[in-house]
């Protein structure tokens, strides 16, 4: 059998036969080159290099459309992480838990971005934690006052994720000793959807909104007039310090303590009780899930 060399690899020679059809065989130690018509005994390799060659083609194919199934998953969002202190800042977090979006919900939220650097690809503490220490960089967190922290987490994993995010709250304040209260609440992906549109015509993240829905929507003191998109529009601009503040306020509590302090006084309470004193501790934490 006859045939053109159309490529020469060590040993091996690809053939071009009359038919179209391409070949691979054996140089058996002939002096070609290509372009050189030669005689060939093909079918029997040709078998071979075919197979080889549709099983190759299979397999990068296998692997195109794995990668791109990967890297679709990847940018995939599957919960969000929402942190207000004034600045508002909103996390897409992926299936693995990694942060594949950031954005400001206001001037302050961008600013804090800009500072913490790149947060893209992090875990979530240590997004959490890189937002709290621009926020301190940017004084938006200060030594010798109140700070206060709201976080809002939806989404497939959200109470580990919450847990990842409390304790980072935590670390900072043990590492710089800035005293931090916060709310931290978690919530199903739908929730988060639908307080999405109405968060966004107020210029405020999800999870601020729903702190306000909570300390000015289901409390007497401080109940807005009116409904939909605007009925919060008076209040988008208060920080997280100043909601909290009116809400210990309207119910005649102190600061907003952790879920740890709250431990502590439901403990201090029952041992009052155990001595005959039927007074309250001052329990208006909201450091829980």
């Amino acid at each position: 059998m006859k045939g053109i060399v159309m490529e020469i690899d060590g040993e091996n020679l690809v053939v071009l036969k009359k038919n179209g059809e391409y070949i691979k065989t054996k140089k058996e130690g002939r002096s070609v080159c290509v372009g050189q018509e030669i005689n060939f005994a093909g079918d029997r390799s040709k078998k071979k290099w075919a197979a080889r060659r549709l099983i190759a083609m299979a397999a990068s194919f296998l692997i195109f459309i794995g990668a791109g199934a990967g890297g679709y998953a990847y940018y995939t969002p599957e919960g969000y992480v929402d942190v207000d202190i004034n600045p508002g800042i909103e996390l897409a977090i992926n299936r693995w838990d990694k942060v594949i979006k950031v954005s400001g919900a206001n001037e302050d939220g961008q600013r804090v971005l800009k500072a913490a650097g790149k947060i893209k690809n992090k875990g979530v503490g240590d997004a959490v934690k890189m937002i709290l220490e621009a926020a301190e960089e940017e004084e938006f967190l200060c030594e010798d006052t109140e700070n206060f922290v709201s976080v809002f987490v939806s989404g497939k994993n959200n109470l580990e994720n919450l847990e990842k995010a409390q304790n980072a709250i935590k670390n900072h304040h043990n590492q710089s000793g800035i005293q931090i209260s916060y709310n931290a609440e978690s919530g199903s992906m739908e929730k988060y959807k639908a307080f999405k549109t109405e968060a966004e015509g107020l210029g405020i993240s999800p999870g601020k909104l729903n702190l306000l829905k909570k300390v000015y929507g289901d409390y007497e003191i401080g109940k807005m007039e009116g409904s939909g998109d605007n009925a919060y529009a008076e209040y988008k601009d208060l920080s997280v310090k100043e909601i909290m503040q009116t809400f210990n306020m309207s119910k005649g509590k102190g600061t907003v303590k952790d879920k740890d302090d709250e431990v502590k006084e439901q403990d201090e309470e029952k041992g009052n009780e155990k001595n005959g004193n039927s007074g309250k501790g001052n329990n208006s934490g909201k450091g829980n899930k």
